[in-house]
């Protein structure tokens, strides 16, 4: 008998997959906006390892706060997020706006990262057989892959 879901539910699956195109954009395009907006590529390159630095700690944050608030919630704060991160980067001019931008989109990009697994095995169409499964990994990773494109 197959499961029964609610469309917004079945669309919390498809939204961890969506997102997956703006989730990687940054991290192929930020040097050299950096680069378009003054600064030296060496500084661009070095303020890139914000995206790092603000990845942990989103693991950790968005990850315990999935547990105490629920995923559904939690999923919604970080592509809200995310969401906010990248309409920052289309103003950010001054170096410091870029460096909040690179920072903060790295906490959110952290909780995508701590999130998503568990989005995908929680809300359908993920969470059914492996092969649903390895499909939206297939879909992340061709995401991933076209960016540079």
């Amino acid at each position: 008998m197959p499961v029964r879901t609610l469309p917004e539910t079945r669309s919390a699956g498809d939204s961890l997959v969506v997102v997956s195109i703006g989730a990687f954009t940054p991290f192929v395009h930020f040097v050299p906006y950096a680069e378009d907006r003054g600064l030296a590529h060496g500084s661009a390159v070095a303020m890139l390892s914000l995206f790092g630095v603000g990845s942990t700690p989103g693991r950790f944050m968005l990850g315990n706060l999935a547990d105490r608030i629920g995923r559904r919630r939690s999923v919604v704060a970080m592509f809200a997020g995310m969401a906010t991160m990248q309409l920052w980067w289309l103003v950010a001019v001054a170096t410091w706006e870029i460096a909040t931008f690179a920072l903060l989109f790295g906490i959110f990009y952290g909780g995508y990262v701590a999130l998503y697994g568990a989005g995908r095995v929680t809300f359908p169409p993920f969470s059914g057989k492996s092969s649903d499964r390895q499909r939206s990994y297939l879909s992340s990773h061709t995401s991933s892959i076209r960016q540079p494109l």
